[in-house]
């Protein structure tokens, strides 16, 4: 993961860049995922959001099966704009994780 700072900095140098924030990610760092919508809100394109889990990697996680509860950080990035993948590999939880996205918001 990068840190906001380093993000900055590529910023900076290539101004025309954008990026995708990857939530899990951020959560899984021990990073504020909102500290990264705030400082870089006109450089996201897309918002990527897992389940996360102690026994299997995000991407095989469903939101609806997360060990994080989502529910508050899906209700916040449903109002951003922004369009949303829900990262999963397998197609029958990715279709669960829309249904329990939908549930949410």
């Amino acid at each position: 993961g990068s840190t906001i700072e380093e993000l900055l900095r590529y910023f900076t140098a290539f101004p025309s860049l954008f990026f995708t924030l990857d939530i899990t990610h951020a959560l899984l760092n021990k990073q504020n995922y909102l500290d990264y919508i705030a400082e870089f809100k006109d450089k996201l394109i897309q918002l990527q959001i897992s389940g996360i889990s102690s026994s299997k990697p995000d991407y095989l996680t469903g939101l609806f099966e997360s060990e994080v509860d989502l529910k508050l950080i899906l209700k916040n990035i449903s109002c951003m704009n922004l369009p949303l993948r829900i990262s999963n590999t397998n197609f029958e939880t990715f279709l669960q994780s829309v249904d329990y996205y939908k549930s949410i918001v």
